[in-house]
């Protein structure tokens, strides 16, 4: 009987773990660090055919996204904003104004699950996840430092 025990129990658990196993989302995309995607912003180019977001404070966003008008994006941690060339400079004159040789501002991709760009990024914070629902729907979440970086560290410090 005291055998039949173990044998029982991973008979009723096995089958509750690979279950949750299975609940996850599916592949994800990223952020992908390109200079040339960071010159459209630092430049302040306005992308035509994208719609502009940002999360944080509208004076002064913490990241800020455009999204290729090809993908819709499904969130409610961005806030849709018509930028113009001004309100970027505004943005950068305000990111330089906090520069920090160890935690700078970024910019690069947007990549999809399926490896396609779907827009451009711009933040301190350079490590994200991209989920696609359905074909031509995006989730961008908040974008992080990774741990034991330079900007994940500054943020501990600033968070004291």
């Amino acid at each position: 009987m005291i055998n039949r025990i173990p044998l029982l129990l991973l008979s009723i658990l096995l089958p509750v773990f690979l279950s949750i196993s299975c609940v996850a989302k599916g592949p994800t995309g990223h952020w992908q660090q390109n200079q040339e995607a960071q010159k459209l912003f630092t430049s302040a180019t306005v992308l035509r055919n994208h719609t502009y977001y940002y999360t944080g404070q509208k004076a002064r966003p913490d990241a800020i996204i455009a999204i290729d008008n090809a993908y819709r994006l499904q969130s409610n941690l961005w806030i849709q904003i018509d930028v113009t060339p001004k309100l970027i400079k505004e943005w950068l004159a305000w990111y330089k104004s906090e520069f920090s040789v160890y935690c700078p501002y970024r910019g690069g991709y947007i990549v999809t699950p399926d490896q396609q760009i779907a827009g451009i990024w711009y933040s301190k914070e350079t490590v994200n996840t991209i989920y696609s629902p359905e074909p031509g729907v995006i989730e961008v979440y908040l974008p992080y430092s990774a741990s034991g970086s330079m900007c994940d560290r500054r943020r501990r410090l600033d968070d004291l």
